[in-house]
């Protein structure tokens, strides 16, 4: 898998929680980018797909 920001190699980690996640699976799957260090997981990956959908980032507007 390519890293989205720096087109980097990104590798699959599985992190082992003790508590359960509503889902009742006590594991987060993610990847990992080994040159920059961005996370994608499923959570990420959802709000980047919502955040697209409604037309882009956001803008950030500058007062000069």
């Amino acid at each position: 898998m390519e890293c989205p920001k720096c087109q980097g190699l990104m590798i699959e980690e599985g992190l082992m929680i003790e508590e359960s996640l509503p889902d009742g699976s006590g594991s987060i799957n993610e990847w990992r980018c080994v040159n920059c260090g961005a996370i994608l997981d499923a959570v990420i990956a959802q709000n980047q797909l919502r955040r697209s959908t409604r037309g882009g980032a956001f803008e950030i507007s500058s007062r000069w």
